[in-house]
C-alpha cells in the first residue's frame, strides 16, 4: 500500500537445504530448482509468493502492507503434508472441515 520492501525469493530446493522445507515437499512442489533472486516491491505493486518458496521482506521505507494466505485445490496437498510434518492439529482439523464441505479431493 506504501513504502518500499525489498524481497528476497529462494527456490523450495533451496528452502530445504537451508533446513526450512522438508526434501519430500521439494518434489511435491514440482520445482527442484535451486534458485535465488530478489525484487524491490513498490508502492502499491502486489507480490505473489509462490507455495514453498522461503522468502524474507526487508522493509526499506515506512511501510503499510496487507499479507494473506490461501488454501486451495493446486496447493492443498502440500499444505496438509507440512502440517502433518509440523504436527499442526488445530489447523488440520480446519483442512479437514474443508475438505468435508467443499469436497477437496486430497487425503488429510
Amino acid at each position: 500500500m506504501s513504502g518500499r520492501k525489498k524481497w528476497l525469493f529462494q527456490s523450495p530446493a533451496l528452502a530445504a537445504d537451508a533446513g526450512l522445507l522438508q526434501d519430500s515437499l521439494v518434489v511435491s512442489s514440482g520445482n527442484e530448482a535451486r534458485i535465488q533472486y530478489t525484487h524491490i516491491q513498490e508502492p502499491g505493486d502486489v507480490v505473489i509468493v509462490p507455495g514453498g518458496w522461503a522468502h524474507a521482506v526487508e522493509n526499506l521505507d515506512l511501510t503499510v502492507s496487507l499479507t494473506g494466505n490461501w488454501v486451495n485445490s493446486s496447493n492443498a496437498q502440500l499444505v496438509e503434508a507440512d502440517l502433518a510434518l509440523h504436527e499442526s492439529d488445530p489447523w488440520r482439523q480446519v483442512m479437514a472441515s474443508l475438505r468435508a464441505r467443499y469436497q477437496i479431493g486430497f487425503k488429510i
